[in-house]
């Protein structure tokens, strides 16, 4: 998570795992081995902040690394987190090493809103803009249960209106790559 100004300002545990030789957080910055990859994320996220659009993201940056393929850094911004001008953190950089494999998208819903599995399920029917009625039938459980799930979601992504959420689940669930 990134501030205003680009500063790191949180990391998680799976990009504290990414950091290392190859890339490190050094004065506040994401910073590569290579100057010139570090220099182009930081044009592309100075460029990601300048967006009106809470919700925009921009194409990968590569980041070499000396053994394996580089790592994809994806300068994003999650309108559950940079809400407006003001807040905190103003974007995010996902870091995808293609040398690991992925979670799956329910897992990924997991880990990052901490939603039960079946919210889970759930949220991932939503994310690819079935409605709520054809997600529950297809999931085999109730209108009901399904409306109860997705006010559990609602509040646990800090989201409250279904575009929101799509747009927030669409982007975590299928990752960056915008992988099925």
């Amino acid at each position: 998570m990134l501030d205003k100004d680009g500063k790191v300002i949180r990391v998680n545990r799976t990009a504290e795992s990414l950091l290392g030789r190859d890339l490190q957080v050094t004065g506040g910055r994401l910073v590569s081995t290579d100057r010139i990859a570090t220099d182009a994320l930081y044009r592309s996220l100075r460029q990601l902040l300048c967006v009106a659009d809470s919700a925009a993201s921009m194409p990968p940056s590569r980041l070499p690394r000396a053994t394996g393929h580089p790592l994809l850094a994806y300068p994003m911004r999650l309108a559950a987190v940079s809400p407006n001008a003001l807040a905190p953190c103003q974007a995010a950089v996902v870091v995808l090493d293609p040398d690991i494999r992925p979670l799956s998208p329910e897992d990924a819903l997991r880990c990052c809103f901490g939603l039960t599995s079946a919210e889970a399920k759930l949220a991932r029917k939503i994310s690819t803009g079935e409605d709520l009625k054809a997600a529950s039938n297809k999931l085999a459980i109730s209108y009901e249960t399904a409306r109860n799930h997705l006010k559990a979601i609602f509040a646990k992504t800090d989201t409250h209106r279904q575009r929101e959420l799509i747009a927030l689940l669409a982007r975590v669930a299928n990752g960056p790559l915008g992988a099925p």
